[in-house]
């Protein structure tokens, strides 16, 4: 069975005159029109591997966003419980104090293993934000 048994083609009767090259009275010829529909076929299925391939990548991608969304949420759920009503205003304020002087050791621990970096390094945000830029200040930091 041929392909061109089931793909039919209209005609209009008043571009006889301007038809040339390819086609014989209006009609497609049957190995040409296989031809081109056959590459067409192939490039449509082509771009259906890469549409797939592209969905695979993105699901991969949502995936992982969601599971940082999902870490967010519950490391946000655990802080909110500990500074609500479940700790007193003095709890609290320990706990603040103790994570103040934590982030302060640490700063002081990375100016103390790069004191060349020192005057770009002036504050602890600062240690932080430069830590996965330079591995040096990544090295000194530790587990910051």
């Amino acid at each position: 069975m041929n392909l061109s048994d089931h793909v039919s083609f209209s005609h209009d009767d008043t571009e006889d005159s301007t038809m040339t090259g390819r086609h014989r009275l209006g009609k497609p010829e049957p190995h040409i029109t296989s031809f081109t529909l056959g590459s067409r076929l192939d490039a449509v299925i082509g771009r259906f591997g890469e549409l797939d391939e592209a969905e695979r990548v993105l699901t991969g991608m949502l995936k992982n966003y969601r599971q940082a969304l999902a870490n967010q949420k519950q490391q946000k759920q655990v802080w909110t419980s500990l500074l609500e009503d479940s700790l007193s205003t003095v709890e609290v304020s320990l706990l603040l104090g103790y994570v103040s002087d934590t982030f302060h050791s640490c700063h002081t621990l990375v100016l103390q293993r790069v004191p060349d970096l020192a005057p770009s390094l002036p504050t602890t945000t600062s240690v932080l934000r430069t830590q996965p830029k330079n591995r040096r200040v990544d090295k000194a930091g530790g587990l910051l």
